[in-house]
């Protein structure tokens, strides 16, 4: 199959479909739209079709007068391919559609986050006046958790089928954690926590830090490590200084992936608290290298992962729960041990060679 895909986030999961469906004899080319004072030769490989105002400046008029010329140039640069894949409803997933029309290219809509289902950011209204024409006009639409599914099958009377994102396995897994600590630079002689993801409004990393200051109460040579970047930082770190965790609380700002599995390795429990998601890889990326995991129960993440089992759900926005959960793992290293075992086992079923065969079926029968 010739498979153009779309992505306008998401950048390191797109690049592992597209490497995985490459892999399956697939002829794929990865369309972008970047965002602005993102430097495009950071990304060879990938054809860019647009480049749009950063997160915080979405809520301008600038998304909109870039918008046009994005299309025309998506109109214009794709066009001999079987099936396209647009990762979310905006800008993707419109981009999708309109090529369907103008080109007779079915387009596959893959979602993403919550933006995806419902305006849960006032900053992404053109989402809500797009979603209807995307989800009913794409072939095929891919959930990624039985939420979603049910939720687009209740709002919309479209069925789509259910695939969640994959994970490289082989490139994770348990390493020695005082030499992956050492390997880091890290200087920890107790328990150490850690968090990746931007760092943005929703992503809970405000909650995490109120609950770590009282973990670190009763464990006070216990870290935290926020890796990640985004214009929360400053506030985060504020908080921090307020509540006396500075020192505490280690912000590492953005690393390259391929240091990932080394910082989850040195850790000894992976948090999530997220309030907005859509199914997040790097929950995919701690619990193949073995760890104990507490997470926010988004998007029905329930529905993927068993609670007490594979990780401890607490509610969004929960600081209490959040600390009584970290504190269960923190103080019961046979718990936590266990918790890490399962999760390595029960995220093989995640592979992405796995994912990748089940997405070339689905994408098979949309050609058909």
């Amino acid at each position: 199959m010739k498979i153009a895909m779309i992505r306008s986030r998401n950048r390191v999961v797109m690049r592992h479909i597209k490497d995985s469906l490459s892999e399956r004899g697939h002829d794929v080319t990865l369309y972008s739209i970047l965002f602005k004072g993102v430097d495009m030769e950071a990304y060879p490989g990938e054809v860019v079709v647009g480049r749009f105002p950063n997160w915080a400046d979405r809520k301008r008029f600038g998304t909109l007068l870039g918008y046009g010329r994005y299309l025309a140039r998506l109109a214009r640069t794709v066009d001999d391919a079987d099936v396209i894949l647009a990762r979310n409803v905006f800008p993707c997933g419109h981009g999708g559609v309109m090529l369907q029309k103008l080109k007779e290219i079915p387009s596959v809509l893959m979602l993403q986050g919550e933006n995806d289902l419902f305006n849960f950011d006032e900053a992404h209204w053109t989402v809500d006046r797009l979603r209807p024409v995307v989800v009913k006009e794409s072939r095929m639409i891919i959930a990624q958790t039985g939420y979603q599914r049910d939720y687009l099958q209740k709002e919309y009377g479209v069925s789509p089928v259910v695939l969640p994102n994959g994970v490289d396995v082989a490139r994770f897994g348990t390493a020695a954690r005082e030499e992956a600590r050492s390997d880091l630079g890290l200087t920890v002689s107790g328990k150490l926590m850690i968090c990746v993801s931007g760092l943005l409004p929703f992503k809970g990393q405000d909650d995490l830090i109120r609950a770590f200051a009282r973990v670190h109460e009763s464990m006070p040579d216990s870290k935290l490590l926020l890796i990640g970047d985004g214009p929360e930082a400053k506030e985060l770190k504020r908080i921090a200084r307020d509540l006396g965790v500075r020192d505490d609380v280690q912000f590492e700002g953005w690393v390259p992936f391929e240091k990932m599995p080394l910082y989850l390795s040195s850790s000894d429990l992976f948090v999530h608290p997220s309030a907005s998601e859509g199914f997040p890889n790097v929950v995919l990326e701690a619990m193949a290298s073995g760890l104990p995991v507490v997470m926010t129960n988004v998007v029905g993440m329930n529905t993927v992962f068993e609670d007490g089992m594979n990780c401890f759900f607490v509610p969004p926005r929960d600081e209490k729960a959040l600390e009584e959960k970290m504190l269960i793992l923190l103080r019961d290293d046979l718990l936590a041990e266990d918790m890490g075992t399962r999760n390595l086992e029960h995220v093989k079923e995640f592979d992405w060679a796995i994912f990748a065969k089940k997405l070339e079926g689905i994408l098979e029968e949309v050609i058909q």
